[in-house]
C-alpha cells in the first residue's frame, strides 16, 4: 500500500511537473532562442522571467518551480561566464564595480554606466530641465537604452521618483484587475501584459543606477520606438477592456483560485 501511495504520488508530481513547467517552457523556448541569435540577450531573459512568473502565478508546485528556476539560472551563468564575449563583460565590469575593483578604460559598458551616473548626479533633486548636458551626446543611446538617466537628469530625482511610482501603479492595477477576472485565461493574460510593462521598466532602471548589469532594455512608453510603444499601448487598452467587461467578483483568496 505504501508502495502504492508513493507511486502514485511521484506519478502525479512528474505529470504536474511535465504539463505545468516543462511542456509551457518548450512552447516559448523557440522564440526565446530566435531573439537571442539576434543577439538580444536581455529581451530573451526577461522574455523566460515574465514566463517563469506566469508559471508561479498559474500555480506550480514552489519545490519544482524553485529548483527548474535555480538549475536553469545557474546553467545560463555558466554557459555566459565560458562564452567570453560581451556578455562575460558585463556581467564581469558588474562585479568589479560592487566589489570596487577599477575596471578598463576603454569598457564601453564601465563608459555607458559613468555617463548615466553623471547624468542623475547632474539632475540633483529637481533637476535642470532643458538645460542637461548629457542628451548632447556625451551618453551614447540616451533616447533608448537610457532614457532614464536623462529623464533624472532633467527632472531630477522627484522627477524619476514619480516615474517609477507611475510604473508601480499600472502592476498595482494589474493586480486588481487580475484578482476580479472570475477565469483563469483573464488572470494570466492580465499578469502577463502587466510584468512584460514593469519588468522592463525596472531592469531599464536597475541598470541605469547601477542596480544590474548593463544591457540593452527599452523604458516603456519613454524610449525611442514606435513598434514597442504601439505594442504596450494594445496591451494597456486590452487591459482596460477586460477590466470594463469583467463581473465585479467579490474576491479574497487570489492564488488558490488559479490552481483550480
Amino acid at each position: 500500500m505504501f508502495l502504492a501511495d508513493y507511486i502514485d504520488k511521484n506519478y502525479k508530481n512528474m505529470n504536474q511537473f511535465l504539463t505545468g513547467i516543462v511542456f509551457p517552457v518548450l512552447v516559448v523556448s523557440p522564440i526565446a532562442l530566435l531573439i537571442w541569435s539576434q543577439p538580444d540577450l536581455s529581451t530573451a531573459m526577461v522574455l523566460m522571467a515574465i514566463v517563469f512568473s506566469l508559471l508561479f502565478v498559474g500555480g506550480t508546485r514552489l519545490v519544482q518551480f524553485s529548483t527548474t528556476v535555480l538549475l536553469a539560472g545557474s546553467s545560463f551563468l555558466i554557459f555566459a561566464l565560458n562564452r567570453g564575449n560581451y556578455w562575460t563583460d558585463r556581467i564581469v565590469d558588474f562585479a568589479n564595480g560592487i566589489l570596487g575593483i577599477a575596471s578598463s578604460d576603454d569598457s564601453a559598458t564601465v563608459f555607458h554606466a559613468t555617463q548615466a551616473e553623471i547624468a542623475l548626479n547632474q539632475g540633483g533633486l529637481s533637476g535642470m530641465l532643458g538645460e542637461g548636458t548629457q542628451k548632447l551626446g556625451y551618453l551614447p543611446e540616451q533616447y533608448s537604452d537610457f532614457i532614464f538617466a536623462i529623464v533624472g537628469e532633467e527632472l531630477g530625482f522627484i522627477g524619476a521618483t514619480i516615474l517609477i511610482i507611475a510604473y508601480m501603479i499600472i502592476f498595482y492595477r494589474v493586480v486588481q484587475i487580475a484578482k476580479n477576472s472570475n477565469d483563469i485565461f483573464g488572470i494570466i493574460l492580465t499578469i502577463g501584459f502587466g510584468l512584460s510593462i514593469t519588468y522592463y521598466a525596472f531592469v531599464h532602471i536597475g541598470y541605469v543606477v547601477g542596480m544590474l548589469p548593463v544591457t540593452g532594455i527599452p523604458l516603456p512608453f519613454i524610449s525611442h520606438g514606435g513598434s514597442a510603444l504601439i505594442m504596450n499601448l494594445l496591451m494597456i487598452g486590452i487591459l482596460l477592456n477586460i477590466s470594463k467587461a469583467q463581473r465585479k467578483l467579490n474576491v479574497k483568496e487570489w492564488r488558490p483560485r488559479i490552481g483550480t
